[in-house]
C-alpha cells in the first residue's frame, strides 16, 4: 500500500513539474489548442516547377510511383514532359496540401493531374501525419490549413485524448518532449562516452542500415507493418470515410481550377485473392461509383496480368523492370486523354 501510494504521489508531483518547466521551455500555452501547430512559411517548389516547365500532366503520388514510373519513359511514349510530384512517404494531407497550396496557385495550370494510390489511401487522412511525415507535410501547409488539422488529427482523437491534448503538458508536449530525449540517446550520449559527433552517428547509422545491408525479410516486413493501418475495417468503410476525408476538397479545388483529376489505382502484391479484407472489394465497388458520379476518370492497374507478381520487389514496389512495363501499360491508357491536350 505504501508503494502504490508513493507511486501515485511521485506521479502526481511529476505532472505538477511539468505543468510548469514544459510549456516555457517548448513555449506553449494551455489550455491548448488541439492537433499539431504548422510553420506558417510554406515551400513553393512545386508552384515554381509548374510555372517554370508549363507542364500539361502532373503525376502525383509516394514511393509507388516513384518507383512505378518514370517520368523519362513517359514523355519518350507520350510526348509529354510531366510535373513528377514522386514523394517516397507522402499521402492524401500531403497531397492535398500541395495541390492547396502549391498546384492552384500557380500562375499556369496543367491540364490533368493523375493521382497514384493504393486501396483506402485517398479516405484516410491520418495516414502519414505524425513523426517524420509531419515534418513533410509542416514543409507545405501553414496554420490556415484547419482542414489537415481537423481531418488528419482531430477526427481521430477519442474524448480522452483530447483532454490530456488540451490540458496536460507531460501529454501535449510529448512530441517535443521525446524528440529532446531521442537527441540525447543518439547524438550527446556517443558523443560523451566516445567522441562519436553527429556526423559521426549518422554515419554509423547509414552504414548499419544500409539497403544492402538490410535483409529482403526485414525490409518486406517493415513495409507491411506500415501498411497494416490502411485496412483497419474502419478504414474500409467508404461511407463514413469519405466526409471526413480530403478526396472531395481535392476533387473541388482541381475543378474549381479547370484541372482534370484522374485517380490511377495501381497494382500491388498486398493480398492473394484470398487473403484480402472481405471488406476491400465493398470499398473500392464504393469508391469507383462516387468518382463516377463526380466525373472523374478511374484507371485501375490492380488485376493487371502483364504486371507479373516476380516484378514485385516487395508488397508495393516495382523492381526496375517491373517500372518499364507499368510505364508503358499507363502511358497506353492514358495516350487518348493527351490527345486533347492540344485543344486549346
Amino acid at each position: 500500500m505504501r508503494r502504490f501510494i508513493s507511486f501515485l504521489a511521485f506521479f502526481f508531483l511529476t505532472i505538477l513539474i511539468s505543468s510548469y518547466i514544459l510549456p516555457e521551455r517548448y513555449e506553449t500555452h494551455y489550455p491548448r489548442d488541439l492537433g499539431p501547430e504548422f510553420t506558417p512559411q510554406i515551400r513553393q517548389d512545386w508552384r515554381d516547377k509548374l510555372e517554370t516547365q508549363k507542364a500539361k500532366v502532373v503525376l502525383m503520388g509516394d514511393s509507388v510511383l516513384f518507383e512505378g514510373i518514370d517520368p523519362v519513359q513517359f514523355e519518350t511514349l507520350t510526348g509529354e514532359k510531366p510535373l513528377y510530384v514522386a514523394i517516397p512517404g507522402s499521402s492524401s494531407a500531403l497531397w492535398y496540401a500541395i495541390i492547396k497550396n502549391n498546384i492552384v496557385h500557380s500562375a499556369y495550370k496543367p491540364r490533368l493531374l493523375f493521382l497514384f494510390f493504393r486501396d483506402t489511401m485517398l479516405t484516410t487522412p491520418e495516414y502519414r501525419v505524425t513523426g517524420k511525415y509531419f515534418t513533410m507535410l509542416d514543409e507545405f501547409a501553414s496554420p490556415a490549413d484547419t482542414l489537415i488539422t481537423q481531418y488528419a488529427y482531430i477526427n481521430s482523437m477519442s474524448v480522452t485524448e483530447k483532454f490530456l491534448e488540451r490540458h496536460v503538458p507531460l501529454y501535449g508536449n510529448r512530441t517535443e518532449l521525446r524528440g529532446s530525449l531521442e537527441y540525447r540517446l543518439k547524438y550527446t550520449l556517443p558523443y560523451r562516452v566516445l567522441g562519436c559527433g553527429e556526423f559521426c552517428v549518422d554515419q554509423a547509422i547509414a552504414d548499419v542500415f544500409s539497403d544492402d545491408k538490410m535483409g529482403t525479410m526485414l525490409k518486406q516486413k517493415m513495409v507491411s507493418e506500415a501498411e497494416d493501418y490502411l485496412y483497419e475495417n474502419k478504414n474500409l468503410n467508404f461511407t463514413s470515410q469519405i466526409s471526413r476525408s480530403f478526396l472531395p476538397e481535392i476533387i473541388q479545388l482541381l475543378r474549381d481550377n479547370g484541372i482534370q483529376l484522374v485517380l490511377v489505382q495501381v497494382k500491388t502484391m498486398r493480398f492473394d485473392s484470398r487473403s484480402a479484407p472481405i471488406l476491400l472489394n465493398g470499398y473500392i465497388y464504393a469508391l469507383k461509383n462516387y468518382v463516377h458520379q463526380q466525373n472523374i476518370p478511374y484507371l485501375s492497374f490492380a488485376n493487371e496480368e502483364r504486371i507479373k507478381d516476380s516484378y514485385f520487389v516487395d508488397q508495393i514496389h516495382l523492381s526496375d523492370e517491373g517500372q518499364k512495363v507499368f510505364t508503358a501499360l499507363f502511358s497506353e491508357a492514358v495516350l487518348p486523354m493527351l490527345g486533347n491536350l492540344s485543344i486549346p
